[in-house]
């Protein structure tokens, strides 16, 4: 299929370009234990110009001046130019593509689609075992409950809770224990979802109440009232793109968190189920707090 080679493609070529810088930031990384030296060489030698007497210094500069100028020029000769980096720079490569939400959001509805059908995807293990990676690391990193915490104050802690809900729920399916707090840990995650939507949607109606005339209670469900709401938040045409499929996604991952026969399956059913929900909850917060925070 020539689009998914062009899809596939486009995203080989975006990872050799970061592998291509990550190797420049390596290599200049190494030089810096000998720029510490030379500076603190340098620290040295500022104490000693002001602190010797004038005596010395009138007998030692003739003859030192001359090499510790071509010194300083020969530093500039061989420092790599590194380009400034700009709060449009910090910003822009602190979050995400801010797209694996979608990717794995329409991974689950084919699965979901084959496995009505009876058929078993074998196709999906890889991609699953991926994406878990992903929301592993997510989750270990400190700064989603910061970012949460910058569209409502306490969907900082929402999230913490409802992912120590999880945890929670997750040690008691390994554990074997008979009643498991599946239901709860994913009516925490939901929550989080509606608070998070209806942060956004207050931003987005206080920065632009023009196009919120006539629309009092803005839900997750409509289609128009989300894209409203990414138009308002975006900061260009493509993070409004990005903000329209994620919000999407998210609405998808909000109606199945709603499902009422979660909690009623075997342990086993159940506890999978929860750890699908929370990897896609995990993604799909990192993605939408990336483009509006």
């Amino acid at each position: 299929m020539a689009e998914a080679d062009d899809l596939k493609n486009s995203l080989e070529n975006e990872n050799e370009h970061i592998d291509k810088f990550m190797k420049k930031l390596r290599d200049v990384n190494e030089l810096i234990p000998g720029l510490y030296q030379r500076r603190r060489e340098n620290e040295a030698k500022i104490t000693f110009v002001d602190n010797v007497p004038d005596y010395v210094l009138s007998e030692f500069i003739p003859s030192i001046l001359p090499l510790q100028l071509d010194d300083e020029k020969a530093l500039l000769t061989h420092l790599p130019y590194i380009p400034e980096v700009t709060p449009v720079t910090r910003r822009y490569f602190a979050g995400t593509s801010s797209t694996a939400s979608v990717y794995q959001g329409e991974m689950y509805r084919a699965i979901n689609f084959e496995s009505e059908q009876g058929i078993t995807p074998e196709w999906a293990k890889p991609v699953v075992v991926a994406f878990e990676g992903i929301a592993d690391e997510k989750t270990r990193r400190a700064n989603l409950s910061d970012k949460l915490k910058k569209i409502q104050p306490n969907l900082g802690e929402m999230y913490i809770v409802a992912q120590s809900s999880y945890e929670k729920a997750k040690a008691e399916a390994i554990a074997g224990v008979d009643e498991v707090h599946v239901k709860h840990a994913v009516s925490d995650m939901r929550d989080v979802i509606q608070h998070l939507w209806g942060g956004l949607a207050d931003i987005a109606k206080e920065n632009h109440p023009e196009n919120f005339r006539g629309k009092q209670h803005l839900q997750l469900k409509k289609e128009e009232h989300r894209d409203i709401v990414a138009v308002c938040l975006a900061a260009n045409e493509i993070n409004h793109k990005k903000l329209v499929l994620d919000f999407r996604s998210m609405a998808v991952l909000y109606s199945d968190m709603s499902n009422t026969e979660i909690g009623k399956n075997p342990l086993s059913r159940d506890a999978k189920k929860m750890d699908e929900l929370n990897s896609r909850w995990v993604i799909s917060l990192d993605d939408v707090t990336s483009l509006v925070v």
